[in-house]
């Protein structure tokens, strides 16, 4: 079969579509039929090397799928052959013609979404319900600033933060992606090109600062948040778009009393399924309710995959871009 594989850590232009062997099911995994799977910055971030986790080379890249089930192992009971299914790909490898799934990671498809949309759900949608819900207890009451809110995980987390009942401040960094972001549903949005982030976010909220911050980028935009904080606020830590990782100073979460708090889904799905299958129920019910939807901007084929990667390298893409076979 094809998949787009990283043989080496560097450049995106090192990875390749080529026949690698099928993968077989253990007796608790499902072999899924990938129909769909969603792009991010983290793919880059993983052929480049610079992840937190580095998997050994050679390595089938790819976070997210949306498929059939081909076949299950035998001791897995909760799903069927033939099942439409998403999920995370907890080690890797949805930018292939198959791979394997631990059994009790996929979620079953709500009838009423597509491979295609399914395909980029779980790292944008999935992502920002799981650091907004489970990780912040976002209420209402509160202002949420996004960063990198153009993006697949940012525009996500804007979606979630105003139907939680949020006031959302989206950063970002031109016209056409603040645009892109009141599309989506933000009340404010700071062009940092233009702006300083810090002084926005405050005058923005009469001085008081934001209650939680959902940062992917990290770097400056990262410290300029963390001097932003309202008391009692909740500073997520998501991605790092940006390459950098920005230096903390403790006694700013001291003076303002705000928590840091760090979001690493699939960490946290390894420890808590339970928890896990509450979280994808409470998701599938919004999008079969139509309150969410991923924002996919771009389809394109698996095999042109490589040149996806360079275009979200270079920061060339808003939304989500999906890969099919």
């Amino acid at each position: 079969m094809k998949a787009l594989v990283c043989d080496t850590f560097g450049s995106v232009d090192h990875v390749v579509y080529r026949d690698i062997d099928e993968p077989a099911p253990g007796p608790d995994d499902v072999l899924i039929d990938v129909r769909a799977a969603g792009a991010g910055f983290y793919d880059v971030l993983f052929a480049e090397g610079k992840y937190q986790i580095k998997p050994d080379p050679p390595f089938v890249l790819g976070c997210e799928v949306a498929g059939v089930v081909a076949a299950v192992g035998s001791n897995v009971t909760r799903l069927a052959v033939g099942d439409r299914v998403m999920s995370l790909g907890i080690h890797f490898g949805s930018f292939a013609e198959r791979m394997t799934l631990p059994g009790w990671l996929p979620t079953v498809l709500p009838e009423n979404i597509d491979f295609e949309q399914s395909g980029g759900t779980m790292s944008s949608l999935g992502v920002a319900q799981h650091a907004l819900c489970q990780r912040a207890n976002l209420q209402s009451s509160e202002t949420l600033v996004v960063t990198g809110a153009s993006g697949g995980t940012g525009s996500a987390a804007i979606q979630i933060g105003k139907l939680l009942g949020a006031r959302v401040i989206a950063v970002c960094s031109s016209e056409e992606r603040s645009a892109y972001c009141r599309q989506v549903g933000a009340d404010d949005v700071i062009d940092y090109t233009t702006s300083e982030v810090k002084q926005s976010i405050r005058e923005l909220t009469g001085g008081r600062g934001a209650d939680v911050v959902f940062d992917t980028v990290g770097g400056d935009v990262f410290s300029a948040c963390a001097r932003a904080m309202a008391m009692g606020g909740r500073l997520l830590v998501v991605g790092f778009a940006s390459g950098q990782i920005a230096a903390f100073p403790p006694n700013l979460s001291l003076v303002a009393g705000y928590a840091l708090v760090g979001v690493n889904w699939l960490s946290y799905l390894r420890a808590q399924p339970a928890d896990h299958h509450r979280t994808m129920s409470r998701l599938t019910d919004w999008l079969r309710a139509g309150e969410v939807s991923p924002t996919i901007t771009d389809v394109v084929q698996m095999s042109e995959g490589r040149d996806v990667l360079r275009r979200i390298a270079n920061r060339a893409v808003m939304g989500k871009i999906v890969l099919v076979p």
